[in-house]
């Protein structure tokens, strides 16, 4: 789950640092891709807006929730009924649920989500993801009354959403993961071993994850998805040993006092001081591990080819008896496809390449090239993700082979096609991928998702892995008359699923992974006799087997904490053990048209999406605050006191959105409005404004004197992003062009309606272009490690009534140099230019040398020039409960910069040099700071500045 939190505005609010401008747009837009059409379901609480072409899925998806309503209100604690919206789109091909309080709404893709993050027992995606993002939604309708959530409440319910969701990840998703998993059959990712697995082993380390890190979301230390694990099996064990109230207490004591931080509001819930309870629970749980592991040994012994610390080896296959090619990633590896010598460990890199998330790709039959799957996103950026297809050569060379296929998992037919898996609403269907790119149907079935498909090296019949319904097994495919298929199924587990399929080369075995006993494990089917024998048995998880050509080797993929290692054993099927047949049950396709029936009269409830019916009633209403200025400077006195309203709101698609203030201040109306919309390509905003404020003039005798400025105007603005390439290197641009007109009037601030001092009007546009070419940065790297970054900008006065035009120009080339990223230092080398008709048009902050601030740039031309390195000391990754902070990491930097005037009026060059160190860090779980302390040293002056940047 993706949760749109944004903790500084809670704080913002919290504190009412509200201002009388529009500094903060509470809302905003949601680019989908154009054409998408939406209607609307009403359910019951629910209303489900869906993608035209999705009805059945939003149906079943309505009913489903309305199953599990009472009980997800049971199980958080919200006593009040609730309504939410729920969108569900089919413009991804990569599946995502998330809850999002601005505005209030769940958001669910209809595209499964692929690989080992899916529990197999679950019935469908729509199963899996539907309830666990309707605990987030029930969390973010907790209401414990008077405090400062309930305050929020009255003033707008997305401002106390956003707080109740602002609690730690892991707090959110523990609760959410263990509900999922108490449906009947053992559903959800607790029973799930590979869930487990990663859990498992970083309990069982030298550095078991300590409490902060069970409930926190990792900024640099695999498994990412940390917090869902950690979260869920903490909330089990507090569930099984006496805090069954926990979730409850520490969420509605957090909605009423946040301020006093997670950590106590956890500590009322659980009643245990936090580094007390994270102790216990980390001993309870590796002692458990400990006896498990000692009682299921000995453990076979591998031999490793290739294994490092945040390394991720998936999916191997032999291209000779000494070579593998693997998908590969990690902290300081690019993502992509490798050959790895197994006798030596050396990795080769084919092509940086990213893949889907079950990394499904195959050996062309002579072995000279790859059939390879990823997603492409759109090039407007709309958050649309297409599944294509690619043919890549070992030599680097890449085709694609679809356009706008949906499809992904591409394996050689036997006939010399490619056939392939592709999405359609929350399932899929068999496919053959012709020579000119299309895609032609060949077998579907309602409510079964294919998982692989694995052509027999023989030709005479494919094994296919699926799921229907909580199970997960193998069917054999053969090719009957006329082309049709018959499918009939051949190898399931009672207990436990199958993942990954492999044929050895003479077609005798067939191998696989599954887990019958909760731990992933390698095995082997014979087809001749039938027999089922257990090849591994290893402390954690084997997966993705494959046999070298001449049957001596099997190749897979071994979990230890932090890393996918690969590894190798001698394939001896003589001594393996043979699988009880008692632990064997096929299981037959059902008449799947009677899951999630629905009743006739949801069809009637059907309407078109009218963003307008949302928009008349704002989400949020907010009070303006603004104390009178004093005269601090002996200038006289600033503004009075100031007070209003503000109002915000958006449709649930997030077409529209809006913001408009009103204030009373120095004996008039003030006011701004903001309004965006998401529909058209160019994203165009519009911003109006009469707003007050205060300036310095200079009186005849030479003496400043502080008068009131009122600013009147229209802004327009419009952004056009454009992907240029998405693929591990991401080349992009960003055109925006803003027009203003404003009128400005200096007055007596104390006499607002008095005659005017001084008037102006002007028209302005300001163009800014930013593009980036190639840009790549791995897991653990602070900056890019290669690539070019160029904004440009410029501002113009095109005509002004009285005081002088302004023009400006600035420019900024980043490059980025790859030469020490095998130890994740970055080097940055920059240069810019900056043109200004007077001084004071641009904040040159940045532009200035570091320890050089201070420094006034009048007109003329400005170079600069510098060089910015930064050096990863310490990747923490671990914070403190009770105090709310996150530490991400610790790391150098170094740095050395000049400026030159080029032209105008002389002035000196600058220079300095320096470096010192950075810290990055979360507070409150979401709010990032990157705070920096170093010494500058400016050369022209000959002494050392501290700088904090």
């Amino acid at each position: 789950m993706q949760l749109a939190v944004r903790y500084s505005v809670v704080i913002g609010v919290l504190l009412w640092s509200i201002v009388h401008k529009a500094t903060a747009q509470w809302y905003e837009v949601t680019y989908r891709p154009s054409g998408v059409r939406y209607q609307v379901l009403q359910h019951g609480p629910f209303e489900v807006i869906f993608q035209e072409g999705r009805l059945l899925e939003a149906q079943r998806l309505a009913v489903l929730l309305e199953m599990h309503y009472d009980s997800v209100r049971a199980q958080v604690g919200v006593q009040r009924a609730f309504r939410v919206p729920v969108i569900l789109n089919d413009y991804r091909d990569r599946g995502n649920g998330w809850v999002s309080p601005l505005p209030y709404r769940q958001e669910i893709d209809a595209a499964r989500l692929r690989g080992l993050t899916l529990a197999p027992t679950a019935r469908s995606w729509l199963d899996a993801v539907g309830p666990h993002e309707l605990v987030h939604a029930a969390h973010a309708e907790i209401n414990a009354g008077m405090g400062i959530g309930g305050l929020l409440r009255w003033i707008g319910p997305d401002w106390s959403r956003l707080l109740n969701l602002s609690t730690p990840p892991g707090f959110a998703e523990g609760i959410a993961v263990h509900y999922e998993s108490q449906f009947e059959g053992g559903a959800g990712r607790l029973h799930f071993p590979f869930f487990a697995m990663e859990f498992r082993a970083a309990m069982a380390s030298r550095q078991p994850w300590r409490l902060a890190q069970l409930l926190e979301a990792p900024a640099y230390t695999w498994p990412f998805d940390r917090h869902y694990k950690g979260g869920g099996h903490l909330y089990a064990y507090l569930q099984e040993n006496g805090h069954a109230d926990f979730f409850g207490r520490s969420a509605r004591w957090f909605h009423r006092m946040p301020l006093t931080g997670f950590g106590v509001a956890f500590w009322y819930g659980t009643r245990t001081f936090p580094a007390t309870l994270g102790r216990q629970f980390r001993e309870r749980t590796r002692a458990q591990l400990q006896a498990e592991l000692k009682a299921r040994g000995p453990f076979t012994a591998v031999e490793i080819i290739r294994s490092a610390p945040g390394l991720i080896l998936r999916r191997p296959y032999w291209l000779d008896a000494r070579t593998l090619v693997v998908y590969a990633q990690g902290y300081r590896t690019r993502p992509g496809y490798y050959q790895i010598d197994v006798e030596t460990g050396q990795m080769v890199r084919l092509r940086a390449f990213t893949a889907t998330e079950d990394y499904r790709y195959a050996l062309v039959p002579d072995r000279k090239a790859l059939l390879v799957a990823r997603y492409v996103p759109d090039v407007l950026l709309s958050g649309r993700l297409t599944a294509e297809v690619y043919r890549l050569a070992l030599d680097g060379h890449i085709e694609q082979l679809t356009r706008g296929g949906r499809v992904y998992a591409p394996v050689p037919a036997p006939d010399g096609s490619i056939w392939a898996l592709q999405n359609v609403g929350s399932h899929n269907q068999w496919v053959r991928i012709k020579p000119d790119g299309r895609v032609e149907p060949l077998l579907a079935f309602d409510a079964v998702f294919f998982l692989q498909l694995a052509p027999s090296p023989t030709g005479d019949r494919v094994a296919v892995l699926l799921h229907q319904q909580g199970r997960q097994g193998l069917f054999e495919a053969r090719i009957g008359a006329g082309g049709r298929f018959l499918l009939r199924p051949w190898l399931a587990f009672r207990q436990g699923a199958i993942y990954d399929v492999s044929w050895s080369e003479d077609g005798r075995w067939l191998l696989f992974t599954a887990d019958p006993d909760s731990v992933p494990n390698l095995y082997a089917l014979e087809i001749a006799t039938g027999r089922v024998l257990r090849l591994t048995n290893v402390p954690f998880g084997a997966l993705e087997p494959t046999l070298s050509p001449d049957g001596r080797w099997l190749a897979f993929i071994h979990y230890q904490h932090e890393r996918y290692e690969l590894v190798r054993i001698p394939f001896a099927p003589e001594g393996a053990l043979e699988v009880p047949s008692a632990w064997l049950e096929p299981f037959a396709l059902v008449d799947a048209r009677l899951e999630g029936t629905v009743s006739p009269h949801l069809a009637s409830e059907i309407r078109p999406y009218r963003s307008w019916r949302y928009l008349m009633r704002p989400r949020l209403a907010y009070p303006i605050f603004a104390l009178a200025q004093k005269d601090a400077e002996g200038y006289g006195r600033g503004l009075g006191w100031g007070g209003g309203l503000g109002l915000a709101g958006t449709d649930p698609l997030k077409r529209w959105a809006y913001q408009v203030q009103g204030f009373y201040r120095q004996d008039r109306l003030w006011g701004d409005f903001w309004l965006a919309y998401g529909g058209l390509p160019f994203r165009p905003g519009l911003y109006l404004y009469d707003l007050p404020s205060t300036a310095l003039v200079r009186r005849p005798d030479g003496s400043l004197w502080r008068v009131g400025r009122e600013r009147r105007g229209a802004a327009l603005v419009a952004n056009l992003p454009v992907l240029f390439e998405s693929n591990v290197y991401n080349s992009w641009a960003l055109l925006t062009l803003l027009g203003r007109y404003e009128y400005e009037r200096l007055f007596a601030h104390t006499q607002p309606r008095s005659p005017a001092l001084l008037t102006d009007t002007r028209w302005m546009l300001e163009p800014i272009v930013t593009l980036s070419f190639r840009l790549q940065q791995n897991w653990r790297d602070l900056m890019p490690n290669q690539g070019m970054s160029w904004t440009t900008r410029a501002l113009w006065d095109l005509k002004r009534s009285r005081l002088p035009v302004r023009q400006a120009y600035m420019s900024r080339l980043y490059l980025y140099v790859p030469w020490f990223a095998w130890a994740n230092v970055s080097l940055r080398l920059d240069v810019g230019l900056l043109w200004q008709n007077r001084g004071g048009i641009y904040t040159l902050t940045t532009f200035l040398p570091r320890g050089e601030e201070d420094a006034y740039l009048e007109r003329g031309l400005f170079g600069r020039a510098g060089l910015l390195s930064t050096m990863p000391l310490w990747f923490v990754d671990n914070g403190l409960v009770l105090l709310p902070i996150y530490l991400e990491a610790l790391y150098l930097y170094g740095f050395a910069e000049t400026l030159q005037p080029l032209r105008g009026p002389s002035s000196e060059p600058m220079f300095s040099l320096g470096g010192g160190i950075g810290v990055q860090s979360r507070l409150f779980s979401y709010v990032r700071v990157d705070l920096r302390w170093g010494a500058a040293y400016r050369v022209r002056e000959g002494r050392w500045q501290t700088v904090w940047r």
